[in-house]
C-alpha cells in the first residue's frame, strides 16, 4: 500500500511500512519499516512492531509516533516517546503479534491489533535492582487499535484475560511525550496542574503546532492514581481507567488517543465521542495592530482551565463546552519566551528517526521550512477585555565578531500576574532568553523595562543595559563582547550535558548545540541518561561547526549505583544507540557495571563519577575520609571524577582530593550537567582541556581520550589557570610552579592558594603566584583560585577553579602517597 497517498475524509488506512519515506519527524520518532502506520485525511500514527524500541519501553505494540497530516512543506512534529498499556505501577504487554486486521480499502475504518503476555516494565525493576518484583499473574492481552475516517481520534480497546487478581490492580496507559516541548494540561486544574478525576488529560505543544490527548471511557473517568512510583522515577503520564476485573475471566475498556492541531480539537472530539451535549464558544483575538494569528484562547468552564484552541490567520477560535456550563475565555500570546536562532519553521531532531526522516530535517535546519504561525511577545489578555492582547516589541541584537552569543531581558517591574494554569511559565523566572548561531539575535517580548544581560561565557566580557521597550518597537543594539584573556592551546569543554534523549532533558538537541555555542564552549559532550547519540550531524547544518565539536558520550544512570560518563564512544544501530541498559540486565555490583561496559566498548573510552557525593559512586559506596564501607557498590576503575558540578564544588572537590592523596589517579573535571537551557551555568561552570590546538575542529576522539587519562584538565567556575606546569604530572626533587588566574572582569579572582597533601600552605592575595614546591618527602600539590563576589548578573556564584594535581617525588624512587591507602570495608 502507498501511505504516502493523501486520503480523502472517507478513508482510513493501515498497513506495515515499508518504505521509510512515508514516516514522519519530529523530536521523538522512531518508526522503522516493520511497524505499522495508521492514517486517515487528518492524522498518522505509528505502532511499533514486535521488535526491541528504544527510551525505557522496548516491547512493541504501542504508539511510538503520531502528528497530524501536515501540508506539503511541513515538517512533523511528532512528540511521542512511549504510549502503551499500563496495569498498576509497572505491568506493560510484551507482543507476540501485531498485525492489520483491516487495512481500510474497503471502506470503513483501519483496525491494528495486538496480541501478547504480560511482562514487566523493566524500568522499574532495573531501577530497584530487584528482578521478579513484578511477578507474573498468568494475564494475556489483545488491544485493537480503530481508525476511522476522518477523525481526529485513535480508538483503542484493550481485553485482559486471567485469574481474578486480590487486590484489583488498577488498568490504563502511559504516555511518554517529549518534555522538551511539550507541557501537560488537565481540565479542570490546566497547565502543569493535577486533579484526581478527568475526563481527558492533554500535552500541548510550547509552540502550538500540535497536541496529544488520553480521553476516557465514555461515562467514566480517568486518575492518575496508582502510578505515582512510576510517575517519580520516569517523567511519564499515567492515565487509569478503573480497577481491571477479572472475576468472569477477562476485562475490557476503551479509550481514545489523540493527535490535533490544538487541544480543543481534541477535547470537542471526545464530547462528542461521549454523546455529550455542547455548546460552542467562539471568537476572535485581536490587538491593536490586528486580528492575532496563532494566539491560544484558554477556555475555562466554571472558572478553571478546561481547553486550549489556538487562533488562524484572522484571529478566529472554536471549541465545544458541555451545554449549560458557566464559561468564558482569556486569551494568551506571551509565547514560551525561548528564541533559539534557527530558520522558521525548522524541525527538531530525533536521534531514531530513520534516515529520509532525519535528511528532512537536517534541510530544515539549514533552510527552513513551511512554519506553524505561534504568537510571541503579546502577553496575557485581562479579565476585563479578555479577547485583546498587546502589540509586541522586538529587540534586534548584533555582535561585532561574528560568533555565536546569548541574551537574556528580566524584569524590572514585577511580571504581570496570570491566572494559575493558563499562561506558559516564564522561562527561568524571565521575560525573554535567546540564543544565537551567528552575529544576530531577536528576541519578542511584551513592552516594558527591561535588564539586558548579552554574554558568551567565562571567555568574553559581557554587556549590560536596562531598556525600556514600547509596543511595536523594533529597537537594534549593536554589542561587543571583547575576549577577556588568551587560552592558547586549552579547549573549553562541557563533558556533562543533557537534551531531548534523557528522560529528564528539556530542550531540543539542536537548542542544546546552539546553546553551548552561544556560551562559548568548544568541546560538547553529549551525555545523555543511557543513550548514546551522536551530536555531530547537526554541527554543519546549524552552522556552528568552526566553533564547536562534539563527543559521542553516555551517562549511564542506575540510580542504585550512582552515574557514569563514558567517553568517547561509537553509537550503533541498536536500541538507545548501543547504550548499555542497566535494566535490562541488572548489575550484581558495580565493578559488574564496568565490566559490561569495557566488554561493549573497549578499553579506550573514560569511566567518569559523576556528582560522586550526590547519588555518585561516593555516597553509594559509602566513601568517607580513607575508606569505602561498602565495596559491592564502589570500583577502583575510574579516571575522572566531577570536582566541579553546576557551580558546587565544596561536596565534591573533598572527596576527589581524599582519593588522589591515598594514590588514585582520577582526573578532576568539572561540568554544568545541564538538562535545561539554563540549568548548571553552561560556559561557566566547566573544563578547560589541554588540546594543543585552538581549533575544535581538530579535536579526535583519541586527544579527548588522552588528555582526561592523563590529567591535563582545568575545572573553572569563572576563571582560567595560566599554570606554568601541566596539571596531572610528577617532577623529581622539586619545581617552580607559575600561577595566573585570568578572568573576564565580571569573574574577579582574589587569591590563590596552595595546598600540599591536603593542607593549606600558602596564600597569594591577587591574581599571579610562583610556588616553589620542595618537600621533604614525596608530597601531593593543589592550586585552587578563589574570588569573593558573585559572578553578577550571570550567577551569585563567586569564582573557583583548580589545577593539580602535581606530584613532587623527592628521591626519583618513585611518587608514594601521602596518605594510607584507601579501606575497603566489607558488605
Amino acid at each position: 500500500m502507498d501511505l504516502s497517498e493523501p486520503l480523502g475524509a472517507t478513508q482510513a488506512r493501515a498497513a506495515v511500512i515499508s518504505d521509510p519515506s512515508v514516516l514522519f519527524g519530529g523530536i521523538s520518532a522512531e518508526g522503522e519499516p516493520g511497524d505499522i502506520m495508521m492514517i486517515n485525511d487528518r492524522v498518522r500514527f505509528v505502532i511499533q512492531g514486535v521488535r526491541d524500541g528504544n527510551y525505557i519501553l522496548r516491547e512493541g505494540g504501542g504508539v511510538i509516533d503520531a502528528d497530524i497530516v501536515r501540508p506539503d512543506g511541513q515538517v512533523g512534529r511528532d512528540a511521542v516517546e512511549e504510549w502503551s498499556v499500563l496495569v498498576g505501577f509497572g505491568r506493560t504487554v510484551v507482543p507476540d503479534r501485531v498485525q492489520v486486521i483491516s487495512d481500510g480499502r474497503l471502506g470503513g475504518p483501519a483496525i491494528v491489533r495486538v496480541t501478547g503476555k504480560e511482562g514487566p516494565l523493566k524500568i522499574v525493576e532495573g531501577a530497584l535492582e530487584t528482578p521478579g518484583l513484578l511477578p507474573n499473574l498468568g494475564m494475556t492481552f489483545v488491544t485493537d487499535y480503530v481508525l476511522m475516517p476522518g477523525s481526529w481520534l485513535l480508538e483503542v480497546s484493550t481485553t485482559i484475560a486471567g485469574r481474578p487478581l486480590d487486590p484489583r490492580l488498577p488498568g490504563g496507559d502511559a504516555l511518554l511525550a517529549a518534555p522538551e516541548v511539550t507541557l501537560p494540561f488537565v481540565p479542570g486544574a490546566g497547565l502543569n496542574g493535577t486533579t484526581s478525576d478527568f475526563p481527558w488529560i492533554g500535552v500541548v505543544s510550547n509552540h502550538d503546532d500540535m497536541a496529544l490527548l488520553v480521553g476516557a471511557p465514555e461515562g467514566g473517568a480517568l486518575t492518575t492514581t496508582g502510578g505515582d512510583i512510576l510517575t517519580d522515577l520516569v517523567s511519564l503520564i499515567t492515565a487509569y481507567a478503573g480497577p481491571v476485573d477479572l472475576d468472569d475471566g477477562t476485562h475490557t475498556w476503551r479509550r481514545t488517543f489523540g493527535v490535533g492541531p490544538d487541544l480543543a480539537t481534541l477535547s470537542d472530539a471526545v464530547l462528542a465521542d461521549h454523546g455529550v451535549q455542547t455548546e460552542v464558544v467562539s471568537g476572535t483575538i485581536t490587538a491593536a495592530d490586528g486580528p492575532v494569528q496563532g494566539a491560544r484562547a484558554v477556555v475555562l468552564v466554571d472558572d478553571a482551565p478546561y481547553t486550549i484552541a489556538v487562533t488562524d490567520a484572522d484571529g478566529a477560535f472554536s471549541a465545544q463546552v458541555p451545554a449549560g456550563s458557566e464559561h468564558r475565555v482569556l486569551a494568551e500570546g506571551r509565547g514560551n519566551g525561548l528564541f533559539i536562532d534557527l530558520p522558521a519553521g525548522a524541525g527538531a531532531s530525533s536521534p531514531y528517526a530513520a534516515d529520509p526522516v532525519e535528511q528532512r530535517i537536517l534541510d530544515s535546519l539549514r533552510g527552513g521550512a513551511m512554519a506553524v504561525p505561534s504568537a510571541a511577545g503579546r502577553g496575557v489578555a485581562t479579565v476585563a477585555d479578555p479577547l485583546t492582547l498587546q502589540v509586541p516589541a522586538t529587540l534586534q541584537l548584533t555582535v561585532d565578531d561574528g560568533l555565536p552569543f546569548t541574551a537574556r531581558l528580566s524584569f524590572v517591574d514585577p511580571d504581570p500576574a496570570a491566572p494559575e494554569g493558563v499562561a506558559r511559565p516564564r522561562p527561568n523566572g524571565l521575560a525573554a532568553a535567546g540564543w544565537s548561531r551567528d552575529d544576530a539575535l531577536s528576541l519578542v517580548v511584551e513592552p516594558g523595562t527591561y535588564d539586558l544581560l548579552v554574554h558568551r561565557g567565562l571567555r568574553y566580557e559581557l554587556f549590560t543595559e536596562r531598556i525600556t521597550l514600547q509596543a511595536g518597537d523594533d529597537l537594534t543594539r549593536e554589542i561587543a563582547l571583547p575576549e577577556a584573556f588568551d587560552h592558547a592551546g586549552w579547549l573549553l569543554a562541557d563533558p556533562h550535558m543533557h537534551s531531548a534523549p534523557s528522560p529528564d532533558g528539556e530542550l531540543p538537541m539542536e537548542d542544546r548545540l546552539v546553546g553551548a555555542a552561544a556560551v562559548g564552549l568548544q568541546v560538547h559532550f553529549g551525555t545523555d541518561h543511557d543513550h548514546l547519540t551522536d551530536y555531530r550531524p547537526l554541527l554543519e547544518p546549524l552552522g556552528i561547526a568552526s566553533v564547536l565539536t562534539s563527543v559521542v558520550s553516555d551517562e549511564v544512570s542506575p540510580p542504585l549505583r550512582g552515574h557514569f560518563n563514558i567517553y568517547p564512544v561509537d553509537p550503533a544501530d541498536a536500541p538507545n544507540g548501543g547504550a548499555w541498559l542497566w535494566w535490562i540486565d541488572i548489575p550484581e555490583n558495580t565493578e559488574a557495571i564496568v565490566d559490561a561496559l569495557r566488554a561493549r566498548h573497549g578499553p579506550d573510552f573514560v569511566l567518569q563519577s559523576n556528582h560522586p557525593n550526590h547519588n555518585g559512586v561516593a555516597n553509594h559506596g559509602r566513601w568517607s575520609a580513607g575508606q569505602i564501607a561498602r565495596p559491592s557498590h564502589w570500583t577502583d576503575r575510574l579516571e575522572a571524577v566531577e570536582v566541579l558540578n553546576a557551580g558546587e564544588h565544596d561536596d565534591f572537590f573533598p572527596f576527589w582530593h581524599d582519593v588522589v592523596l591515598r594514590g588514585r589517579t582520577l582526573t578532576p573535571v568539572g561540568v554544568s550537567d545541564s538538562h535545561s537551557h539554563f540549568g548548571g551555568i553552561p560556559g561557566v561552570s566547566a573544563t578547560f582541556i589541554l588540546a594543543d590546538t585552538d581549533d575544535p575542529t581538530e579535536l579526535t576522539d583519541a586527544r579527548v581520550s588522552q588528555v582526561i587519562k592523563e590529567g591535563l584538565t582545568l575545572p573553572t567556575l569563572g576563571a582560567f589557570l595560566d599554570v606554568g606546569l601541566p596539571p596531572g604530572t610528577t617532577h623529581t626533587g622539586s619545581a617552580t610552579l607559575s600561577v595566573t588566574a585570568r578572568s573576564a572582569s565580571w569573574a574577579q579572582v582574589d587569591r590563590l592558594i596552595l595546598l600540599q597533601d591536603g593542607v593549606e600552605v600558602e596564600r597569594i592575595e591577587g591574581t599571579s603566584a610562583t610556588f616553589t614546591l620542595k618537600p621533604e618527602a614525596d608530597a601531593l600539590y593543589v592550586v585552587v583560585a578563589e574570588g569573593d563576589q558573585p559572578m553578577a548578573p550571570l550567577t551569585s556564584r563567586t569564582p573557583w577553579a583548580m589545577a593539580g594535581p602535581y606530584r613532587v617525588d623527592v628521591e626519583g624512587d618513585g611518587w608514594s602517597p601521602p596518605l594510607a591507602p584507601l579501606q575497603i570495608g566489607e558488605d
